[in-house]
């Protein structure tokens, strides 16, 4: 007996570099091998450079392009999806991004057998009371809604946004075997004689904290003339970045080494690696850095500290205080057998974030959603 096979759309707001981007790739990409699905893509922009990275056909990718959804043109593009999902008979589909969650929401919602996901992969949404009332009628249509962190889940159930029977905890995931056995460092420390390399990739924004980790930076040069910080990353910020930089005099100590097709390079080349953000989701550089065995100072923010286990997996401080990010970078800069305690630690946890992980747990969910039984909220 022939096996039905599942149409699905993934949708997306863009192809940026950035956590959620990451996810749909990989999402996308692991469901293409599965003769079970039938996959494409949908998003309001094409811009991005990860656009390249979906190993699915061109012309299964489809763009809407709006950024508004109560003028004339936002509606029109609804309308194309809400035809195209009905054209097409698919079967379910799944938004991954905020914007793509309205979207998605308002097309599935004029094609009631069509099955809707759709995700909350970030902390804290906006003061905008247009942005509120859209979450909360998206997750009102859903069938299903992903968070990829607990701490995000307690978030949204202390608002009394979703039903706790809708909510599907599915973690990010990585390709371990990519960064495991990455290429070998670029130019720079690991500890050679003095000299040291303190590193982070992420998107330069302010809600990256990485105003806190230049004024830590300000205060470890000032003891260790050898250490180097570098930035991996693009974005609004840069401007204000390099001004603070020149501001506190740290342009021979500060790198901004720009966004970088491949940051496995520069992650090996990092003796200590930071995640100095104000606030997260479950960010896909902490589990790149676990999984290339470095060792890691983060902020207790979002689902970081679950996957730090507390801070036995790596060291945990306050958001936004520079002095206890600062003390932390010193102290494992002092302690050798501490960097490979913690790297060891790193590459041991990373084995719980593996890409084949998020991967079932998504087609579970998918199976379960098509067959019509109601999978638990994990």
């Amino acid at each position: 007996m022939e096996v039905p096979v599942a149409r699905i759309e993934l949708f997306v707001d863009n192809f940026e570099r950035g956590g959620t981007q990451a996810q749909l790739v990989h999402l996308a990409n692991g469901l293409a091998k599965n003769p079970a699905f039938d996959v494409s893509v949908g998003c309001l922009s094409r811009r991005g450079p990860l656009l390249s990275a979906l190993e699915i056909a061109p012309e299964r990718i489809t763009e809407y392009p709006t950024n508004r959804f109560y003028n004339p043109r936002g509606l029109w593009q609804i309308s194309r999806l809400a035809r195209h999902v009905m054209a097409e008979g698919l079967d379910l589909i799944h938004a991954l991004d905020f914007y793509a969650n309205i979207m998605c929401s308002a097309a599935a919602g004029l094609n009631p057998r069509t099955k809707l996901v759709v995700s909350r992969r970030y902390e804290v949404l906006t003061d905008r009371r247009l942005h509120r009332i859209g979450e909360w009628w998206s997750y009102r249509l859903a069938d299903a809604v992903v968070m990829n962190s607990e701490h995000i889940m307690r978030a949204v159930a202390s608002r009394g946004l979703v039903s706790r029977s809708k909510v599907k905890l599915i973690p990010n995931g990585i390709d371990l075997a990519r960064f495991e056995s990455g290429p070998p460092p670029v130019d720079g420390s690991q500890g050679g004689g003095e000299s040291f390399r303190v590193g982070v990739v992420a998107r330069l924004c302010a809600d990256k904290g990485l105003d806190v980790l230049l004024a830590a930076a300000a205060r470890l040069v000032e003891t260790w003339q050898q250490l180097e910080f570098v930035l991996v990353g693009e974005g609004e910020q840069r401007e204000e970045l390099e001004t603070e930089i020149r501001r506190r005099g740290l342009g021979g100590s500060v790198r901004l080494a720009g966004a970088q097709a491949d940051v496995r390079p520069w992650i090996a080349s990092f003796d200590i690696a930071v995640l100095p953000s104000y606030r997260e989701g479950l960010p896909n550089a902490l589990l790149e850095y676990l999984a290339m065995g470095r060792p890691v100072v983060a902020t207790r923010v979002g689902g970081v500290s679950r996957v730090l286990k507390g801070g036995s997996v790596g060291v945990l401080v306050p958001p936004g205080d520079p002095q206890s990010l600062a003390a932390a970078i010193d102290g494992l800069l002092r302690d050798a057998a501490r960097r490979a305690e913690l790297a060891q630690a790193a590459r041991a946890r990373a084995q719980d974030y593996g890409l084949e992980r998020m991967l079932e747990a998504t087609i579970t969910m998918y199976e379960s959603l098509l067959s019509g039984s109601s999978a638990p909220g994990d």
